[in-house]
């Protein structure tokens, strides 16, 4: 198991290719709490 915890610039970068993808915030949310767990923001968070 890793120890990496994603930094601000990694889920931003997630984010956008995300948005490329045409997926909404709860889609984008959902998609990386399977991904990196309890370190994510909120859905507000992605809204904004």
């Amino acid at each position: 198991i890793s120890n990496f915890v994603p930094t601000k610039r990694n889920l931003r970068e997630a984010l956008l290719f995300y948005f490329h993808l045409k997926k909404n915030a709860a889609e984008s949310q959902r998609m990386l709490s399977e991904a990196y767990g309890n370190y994510i923001p909120s859905v507000s968070t992605y809204e904004y």
